[in-house]
């Protein structure tokens, strides 16, 4: 994930994360993506399967059933759900989000293939897109006026808020599978680009909103669940502090996690038992 931002000398580096895909993101509704490809989330309780109508928040946090994920009605395999979910969550976010702006065959330049021939993600052109996006977005039409345009970016904002809110869902759905198709690494790469999408529209919607943070654009942060224990794992074993580790992860994003995580402990030479 070539976008993280990291120290000199990371002690992590670069986040890999394989490229999953078998397939472009069809480029249609981001919330239809499993129903056409013949898959669905479901929450298993006793006898009874009942379907995660959009990935349900609701059903997502019970604790006492069982989560299952099928394709074309069969058990899937934790290879494949966890290839169907990159293309649903990560391609299917910046589809749905850059709009026209997209192209399908663009998901092909967000991967490199290595000496023995792995795919992994890149987010080398994420950047540069990302600069083209937030350049359309602040154009307003010289047909519209202020007023109808302040409307068509509140109904924008809604649609994205519902694309994360659904995002947030999946991603608490497989938090409770027991061998996870959606782990810890993937979730913090899935997290970090939705921050930075978000974090741009607040930059260029600020003002629709009368000075005011919308609240699904700082609380896409359901992954730093997942992300938080492997990063205090690292962390922990690079003797920081405890205290220091508990500070950082209680008041930073996912992202900013990830870059003190890379850090060198700063008191790592002292007795760790003295604070």
């Amino acid at each position: 994930m070539d976008h993280l931002p990291v120290p000199a000398n990371p002690t992590l580096g670069v986040l890999k994360i394989p490229y999953l895909c078998t397939s472009l993101y069809d480029g249609a509704s981001f919330a239809g993506y499993p129903a056409r490809h013949g898959w669905e989330l479901s929450v298993r309780r006793g006898s009874d399967v009942v379907p995660v109508e959009g990935s349900s928040g609701e059903t997502a946090r019970t604790t006492d059933s069982e989560r299952v994920m099928t394709q074309n009605g069969e058990p899937a395999t934790k290879e494949a759900a966890a290839e169907f979910l990159q293309t649903w969550l990560y391609f299917g976010l910046l589809s749905e989000t850059l709009g026209s702006l997209w192209q399908p065959d663009m998901q092909l330049q967000f991967f490199v293939e290595d000496a023995d021939g792995n795919k992994w993600l890149s987010t080398q052109v994420f950047e540069d897109i990302v600069v083209r996006w937030a350049d359309k977005m602040a154009e307003i039409p010289i047909d519209t006026t202020p007023a109808e345009y302040r409307e068509v970016i509140l109904e924008e904002s809604e649609r994205f808020q519902k694309i994360l809110e659904l995002i947030q869902s999946v991603v608490l759905f497989t938090r409770h599978i027991e061998d996870t198709p959606l782990g810890p690494e993937q979730t913090l790469a899935l997290m970090a680009m939705g921050l930075t999408l978000t974090t741009t529209c607040w930059t260029i919607y600020r003002h629709h909103f009368d000075g005011r943070n919308p609240e699904h654009l700082s609380s896409f942060e359901v992954g730093k669940s997942i992300t938080r224990p492997y990063l205090e794992d690292h962390m922990r074993r690079m003797n920081w502090c405890p205290s220091d580790i508990l500070r950082i992860m209680a008041t930073s994003s996912s992202t900013v996690m990830w870059y003190y995580a890379n850090l060198q402990p700063p008191r790592a030479d002292k007795n760790q038992g003295v604070h």
